[in-house]
C-alpha cells in the first residue's frame, strides 16, 4: 500500500513539474503570466502541498504553500501587482521552486533522503512576496475586532495565509464548521479553500479599492501614457485660449478706434 501510495506520488508530481516547467517557459517568452496561468500554478501548487503534507514530506509542502500564497496575492490582485521590472526575478524564483522539486523528487526515485535545508529557497519567496505587497499600492484596510460568528455575508474580512494578510468578501459564513466561503472582489470564482476561524485577523471597517487601483494605473507605462497626454491635452488648450483672449483685445482694441 506504501508503495502505492509513493508511486502515485512521484507520478503526479513528475506530471506536475513538466506542464509547470512547459507554462513557466511559455510565459517567459511573453514576459508576463496570463490570468489562466496564475490560476493553473496556485491549483499546482496547491495540489503538490496537499499530496505531499499526506505523504509527510515537509518542506515540500511548506515550499509549495508559500508559493501558493504568492500566487494567491498575484491571483487577486492581477499580473499589475509584479511591476515588470520584476518579472525576471520571479521566472527566476519559479524555475528555482520546479528545479528544486525535481531534485527532490529525484531523490525519492533513488531511495535518498530529502534535502533538510530550504532556507534559502524559502528566503527567496518571502523577500519576493514582501515586495510584490509593496507595491501594491492599496492603503492597509482598517480593521474592526468581530466574533467569527458575528461576520455576516458580504462582510469584507482580513485573515492570515502563511505570511501574509489577505482581504476577501465572505460569501458564507459556517458557524458550524467554524470556516468562511470568501471571495476577491475582483475574482471571478470563490476561493479554493474555505478560511478558518483562527485565520480570522478582523472585519475590515474602512476599505479602499479603488486607491491601489489608481496607483496601479498611475505607475503603469500606460497610466504615465495617459498622464502625458493629459498635460500636452491641457497645454494646448491653454495655448488656444490665450491666442482667442489676443484676438478679443485685438478686436476691442479696434472697434475703440473706429471713429
Amino acid at each position: 500500500m506504501a508503495n502505492d501510495m509513493m508511486e502515485a506520488y512521484l507520478y503526479e508530481m513528475n506530471t506536475l513539474l513538466e506542464s509547470l516547467d512547459e507554462m513557466v517557459l511559455g510565459a517567459e517568452d511573453r514576459k508576463t503570466f496570463s490570468q489562466e496561468d496564475v490560476n493553473e500554478i496556485f491549483r499546482i501548487m496547491h495540489t503538490i502541498k496537499g499530496s505531499s503534507a499526506m505523504m509527510e514530506f515537509d518542506n515540500l509542502m511548506t515550499v509549495a504553500h508559500r508559493i501558493e500564497d504568492m500566487f494567491f496575492i498575484i491571483r487577486d490582485q492581477g499580473m499589475e501587482a509584479v511591476a515588470e521590472d520584476l518579472r525576471p526575478e520571479l521566472f527566476d524564483l519559479i524555475f528555482q521552486a520546479i528545479d528544486y522539486f525535481k531534485a527532490e523528487v529525484e531523490k525519492l526515485e533513488n531511495g535518498e533522503s530529502l534535502t533538510d535545508d530550504i532556507d534559502n529557497i524559502m528566503a527567496n519567496i518571502n523577500s519576493f512576496s514582501n515586495k510584490i505587497q509593496g507595491k501594491s499600492g492599496e492603503e492597509e484596510p482598517a480593521q474592526e475586532e468581530a466574533a467569527p460568528e458575528e461576520i455576516a455575508a458580504g462582510d469584507i474580512i482580513a485573515f492570515q495565509s502563511g505570511d501574509s494578510i489577505i482581504t476577501h468578501r465572505v460569501v458564507e459564513n459556517h458557524v458550524v464548521e467554524g470556516t468562511f466561503t470568501t471571495k476577491g472582489d475582483a475574482n471571478a470564482q470563490k476561493d479554493m479553500e474555505d478560511v478558518l476561524y483562527g485565520q480570522l485577523s478582523g472585519r475590515v471597517a474602512r476599505h479602499y479599492p479603488l486607491i491601489g487601483g489608481v496607483m496601479t494605473l498611475y505607475t503603469s507605462k500606460i497610466g504615465k501614457a495617459y498622464v502625458i497626454c493629459f498635460a500636452a491635452c491641457g497645454a494646448m488648450f491653454n495655448i488656444l485660449a490665450g491666442r482667442i483672449r489676443a484676438r478679443r483685445k485685438e478686436k476691442l482694441a479696434g472697434s475703440q478706434q473706429a471713429p
